[in-house]
């Protein structure tokens, strides 16, 4: 059983790698090869391919005849009309996703990314509450 001390942050690594492809795509402005994204990002081919048809099969990104891939035009209005802290950072104010900038994409990726990893940590910390302390066979 995995064990999480509350210094450490439990990340999801394909979560964080997806992320990373999609605000790589978002940054760019000329669709990318499938080998420069994994070189890029220093993931390995196998999971940028699976990472980017997954998207593709989606709809967050598409790609060309030449198999280049580009961010779709309309891969975050597939989240509908997001939320976004208002100014005290409690209450939320609704906005249309064409209304973003690429730079506001990547900051409310990046807030989706923080929440995720303080979910599972939170998560984690409530199993192992229930769990009680590890025993030597789970320790090894």
């Amino acid at each position: 059983m995995l064990r999480i001390k509350k210094t450490e942050s439990y990340f999801v690594p394909i979560v964080l790698k997806t992320l990373d492809v999609i605000e790589l795509l978002a940054s760019e402005n000329e669709a990318l090869k499938t080998v420069h994204v994994a070189r890029s990002l220093d993931i390995s081919l196998t999971t940028t391919y699976r990472i980017l048809r997954s998207l593709l099969q989606r709809g967050y990104v598409t790609q060309d005849s030449e198999g280049r891939y580009a961010l779709a035009a309309n891969a975050l209005a597939k989240l509908e009309t997001p939320l976004r802290p208002d100014r005290n950072g409690h209450a939320y104010e609704r906005r249309n996703i064409e209304e973003l900038s690429r730079e506001q994409i990547i900051s409310m990726l990046e807030l989706i990314t923080g929440h995720l990893s303080r979910t599972l940590q939170s998560e984690a910390t409530d199993r192992a509450r229930v769990n009680g302390p590890p025993t030597a066979r789970s320790a090894q």
